[in-house]
């Protein structure tokens, strides 16, 4: 997904599935999208007017030990998710996702993030963290991205080491939101 709309935009979410068999049908690949935009439509609330969050055209499917990219599988369009959260933001704050696998690889946890960067001033509580609300409307999010589905479910991919076959996928057991900001930095900061 493509986020576009302010300062240090675009920003990207990529997102990880498994599928346990090599082609999956074409209903199954737009159930993965239409849980992407769920997740994102879940917290629209909380992001900027200005945002916007565009959907691919396709999925790339990689070799999950190599990295390499192996097909793009048209999939059915999306419609952009726009932020409705009013006021001020912060364009390198927001909150974060955490997702937790039951993988190791290396002799380390598989893991990952997603981060929801920017969020709206309402977004915020007086102390600084993130409302109650805000909270309840990412993690409704998060737990129709994780739930058991009949497609494909949600993974972390620990990326092969350069020039090895060592990568490897592990499906999502849990996640958390925790309540405090995150900050999201990058070349462009």
């Amino acid at each position: 997904m493509t986020w576009t709309g302010f300062t240090g935009s675009p920003g990207y979410t990529n997102l990880h599935f498994l599928d346990p068999n090599d082609e999956p049908s074409q209903t199954v690949l737009d159930n993965v999208t239409v849980r992407c935009r769920a997740f994102f439509e879940a917290f629209k609330g909380y992001l900027p007017l200005s945002a916007r969050i565009d959907y691919p055209n396709a999925l790339q499917r990689y070799d999950t030990g190599t990295g390499e990219l192996e097909a793009e599988l048209a999939i059915a369009s999306q419609t952009v998710t726009a932020g409705t959260g009013t006021g001020n933001f912060s364009s390198a704050t927001g909150a974060c996702v955490s997702w937790s696998t039951v993988g190791i690889v290396n002799g380390r946890k598989v893991r990952g993030r997603t981060f929801i960067v920017p969020m709206s001033a309402g977004s915020y509580d007086t102390d600084g963290t993130l409302t109650s609300a805000a909270l309840t409307a990412i993690n409704t999010g998060a737990t129709g991205l994780v739930a058991p589905t009949i497609d494909l479910p949600l993974a972390v991919w620990a990326r092969p080491t350069p020039g090895g076959s060592d990568g490897a996928a592990y499906d999502v057991t849990t996640y958390k939101v925790r309540d405090r900001t995150a900050v999201l930095r990058s070349r462009r900061d």
